[in-house]
């Protein structure tokens, strides 16, 4: 992602009357993240996804690729494991961060 690209999504954002503020609320993320990603320095899907959502826009139009429909880390920083290698007697047993 190029500035000219930065330029491009921020000026759609405000156009639609969007912060990173905002995006940030509506997520559950932190406000840098979001920078992080408008700067370029992240490619989060579930970021972009809020942003294009908040525009009215498709995410391959915003961003310039398709969305790839998957988040390594869903949002609210929870991270969910299925446990598999182990005991037998914990297999399949979900496990959380613990927050």
């Amino acid at each position: 992602m190029n500035r000219e690209d930065t330029r491009r999504i921020k000026s759609a954002m405000a156009l639609a009357g969007i912060t990173n503020a905002s995006i940030a609320r509506r997520i559950g993320c932190k406000i840098e993240q979001v920078s992080a990603v408008l700067n370029g320095r992240r490619a989060t899907p579930y970021i972009r996804r809020a942003i294009a959502q908040a525009c009215r826009s498709q995410y391959v139009l915003l961003w310039g690729e398709s969305d790839p429909g998957i988040d390594r880390h869903p949002p609210g920083g929870r991270s969910v494991h299925t446990v598999t290698e182990c005991s037998p007697d914990r297999a399949g047993e979900v496990v959380g961060s613990g927050r």
